[in-house]
Formats: C-alpha cells, sequence, structure tokens
C-alpha cells in the first residue's frame, strides 16, 4: 500500500477488523483494583484504578441500533497480564442496550493474538495511513 500512496503519507502498522463471537466470560477484579463506569449518550466508558488511584486500564464502546463498537481499549504496560483488559471489555459489553447487535472493533497485531483466544474472529486486515506534517 506505501507504493501507491503521495509522497507525506505515511502506512501505520498492520490492524484488524474483528467481530465478537460468543459473549465474554465475566471476570472478577483482582483485589486492590475498582472499575467505574459511565454513559453519555451513545458512548460507554470503563476505567480500571489501581489501590493507589492510578489508572490501570480503561476502554469505551459505541452503541447505535445496529452496532456496537469497542475503541481504545489500553491497560497500562505494569498492569498487564491481570485480566483488565477482559475485565473492560466484559464490562462495556454488560453496558450494551441492543443484545442482538454484533460487537466490532480494530485490534493491533498483538491484540488480535489476544483477542481471537476469546472468540473473536477477524474479519478484513485493516489499514491506516495519515499525511505527515512538516
Amino acid at each position: 500500500m506505501q507504493a501507491v500512496l503521495p509522497i507525506g503519507w505515511v502506512l501505520h502498522a498492520p490492524s484488524y477488523f474483528m467481530q465478537a463471537g460468543d459473549e465474554p466470560a465475566g471476570r472478577h477484579l483482582t483485589e486492590g483494583y475498582r472499575i467505574e463506569t459511565k454513559r453519555v449518550g451513545m458512548v460507554s466508558e470503563a476505567r480500571i484504578y489501581f489501590e493507589t488511584g492510578a489508572l490501570a486500564a480503561s476502554g469505551y464502546a459505541a452503541e447505535t441500533q445496529e452496532v456496537f463498537i469497542y475503541d481504545r481499549i489500553v491497560t497500562e504496560p505494569q498492569y498487564r497480564r491481570k485480566e483488565l483488559g477482559l475485565a473492560i471489555m466484559t464490562t462495556l459489553h454488560a453496558a450494551k442496550q441492543h443484545p442482538s447487535i454484533p460487537e466490532l472493533l480494530v485490534a493491533t497485531e498483538d491484540s488480535r493474538a489476544l483477542y481471537s483466544t476469546l472468540g473473536w474472529e477477524t474479519i478484513s486486515p485493516y489499514s491506516t495511513v495519515s499525511i505527515v506534517t512538516p
């Protein structure tokens, strides 16, 4: 793809458009963490804080009558491998108001492997390009 882009445009790392398979398995937070949620209009937000008050993980989802899209699911590096990302996904899934609509997201190469173990299916590769500003 880079070969066909005009000068000044940059191709980002490959990503993958994915769709949820089964309903996510519920997870309890490890002791020392708390989760906060809020919904404003069609957007749900979930944040997990460590007992010190530090933000450990967060994520968003937007919902229409046709689709539920997860976005910016992030676990801070020092809090990884504690299933906090799964807790964010489960919490956002629980906020879904239209149970039969598909759940979608765009995954990085690393997160694609994780989502695949959770039953998500890759629909297609996904590419992003942006213009470099001087």
